[in-house]
């Protein structure tokens, strides 16, 4: 299993106070992260989808503002589903002071995005999923209390190896002193671990999930860790309802990775990433 070697810089929460500040939408779904972002003039919301390999827009809005098509391209979910689409030229895209041009988004039909209503009653928002492409050039630190983040140009961070990417951003891990590579998807609700935590987890019970990704959906059998507590890179963390799958996690290649750690490991949270300085950090 790849050793990580991490070595932090103390002033990291202090470099985080810079940047632009970029409250969340004020639309809201199953806890995600929801950003407004300006594209090619037009103000929209945009789902934050470290799961996505590039960004994706919705079938009917790229139709509306008249996007030109580009190319036909085939990928898989995050369900490990094969799916053929379209990509467009975008053209300009901005976030909080960061824009970028020239950017290129697949296209999703519009039913792939109607993902239902959460608890609470809401629906999806968004009409762009933004990815990795974009994600991994910025640097982000969140507030996810306030609801709020900082962006800025990435590559700023000391370089470090808390971060890397493999179809999904990989983190590390301390279980019960052994270290384990996690992908990390921010698209994700609920963390889930692959078939090696059977044994590993004591006290396990059965039970079935729905699992839903862009163009897909299925019912899963499972098993659950009521409670599962962790270290990433020194800080605790403690989650609740784990899934555990029964087999080894889709997308990602052959035994890379043990487990995808999705939207809750950062609930409530202070956080930073920046994908071109491979920097990952929970900061309480």
């Amino acid at each position: 299993m790849e050793k990580y070697h991490v070595e932090r810089d103390n002033k990291v929460e202090e470099e985080d106070k810079s940047g632009c500040k970029l409250g969340f939408s004020k639309e809201q779904f199953a806890g995600l992260i929801f950003l407004p972002v300006i594209l090619n003039g037009r103000g929209i919301i945009a789902f934050f989808d470290t799961g996505a390999g590039i960004t994706f827009i919705r079938s009917s809005l790229a139709k509306e503002m008249g996007l030109k098509e580009q190319s036909q391209l085939r990928g898989g979910n995050n369900q490990g589903k094969e799916m053929d689409f379209r990509t467009v030229e975008v053209g300009s895209l901005v976030l909080g002071q960061e824009r970028m041009e020239n950017l290129s988004a697949g296209v999703v039909p519009d039913e792939s995005l109607d993902l239902g209503h959460d608890s609470e009653g809401n629906a999806f928002p968004a009409d762009l999923i933004l990815g990795w492409d974009v994600i991994g050039n910025l640097r982000f630190a969140f507030d996810m209390r306030k609801r709020e983040v900082l962006v800025k140009p990435g590559g700023v961070s000391p370089q470090e190896d808390s971060l890397k990417w493999d179809r999904f951003p990989e983190i590390q891990i301390d279980y019960q002193g052994e270290k384990y590579p996690m992908g990390f998807d921010t698209g994700h609700t609920e963390t889930m671990l692959d078939d090696s935590w059977l044994n590993r987890i004591q006290g396990l019970h059965s039970s079935s999930t729905v699992v839903q990704g862009i163009g897909s959906r299925s019912e899963e059998e499972v098993h659950i860790a009521d409670r599962l507590t962790f270290f990433v890179y020194g800080q605790e963390v403690t989650l609740e309802h784990i899934e555990i799958m029964n087999y080894e996690i889709p997308g990602s290649v052959p035994g890379s990775i043990s487990g995808l750690l999705g939207i809750d490991l950062v609930k409530g949270k202070r956080w930073t990433m920046d994908g071109k300085s491979r920097h990952f950090q929970i900061l309480d």
